[in-house]
């Protein structure tokens, strides 16, 4: 397999179709918000959209021709929002806020399970209590 354009751990990644997407992460010196695309059939790796928020240890998954990231930390807080993108749109766009029954900050676990996403693990704000919950990835 290619090497990515930017190494980096504690990223996320979503399985859309045949391509494997990279989103955030951090290296030694900065939290990115950048994604990475990889193309297998071209052994590649390609720039993708730039999610809204830095993301450091957040959870994502795949749903309905989508991608849904949400939690983690951004270099100064836990985040409490998620945000979705269609590659065919090629941008990344907030999730409702309404749709986010519980915030998780950074999210563990991220799945599909039929219309919904399930996050597990992560902490609240203030990390004193391990919470789990659901966004609706039906607008």
């Amino acid at each position: 397999m290619a090497d990515m354009h930017m190494g980096r751990g504690s990223l996320c990644t979503a399985m859309q179709g045949f391509m494997l997407w990279a989103i955030g992460g951090r290296d030694s010196h900065t939290f990115h918000n950048s994604t990475e695309c990889f193309h297998a059939g071209q052994n590649r790796w390609i720039w993708g959209p730039s999610t809204n928020t830095k993301r450091f240890a957040a959870a994502s998954a795949s749903l309905h021709n989508a991608i849904y990231i949400t939690g983690g930390f951004d270099a100064t807080m836990y985040t409490a929002t998620a945000e979705r993108m269609d590659p065919r749109e090629g941008k990344w766009s907030l999730v409702r806020h309404h749709l986010m029954l519980c915030c998780l900050m950074p999210a563990s676990v991220m799945s599909e399970f039929n219309t919904m996403i399930s996050t597990a693990g992560g902490r609240e704000v203030d990390f004193q209590r391990r919470r789990s919950g659901f966004v609706s990835a039906l607008d």
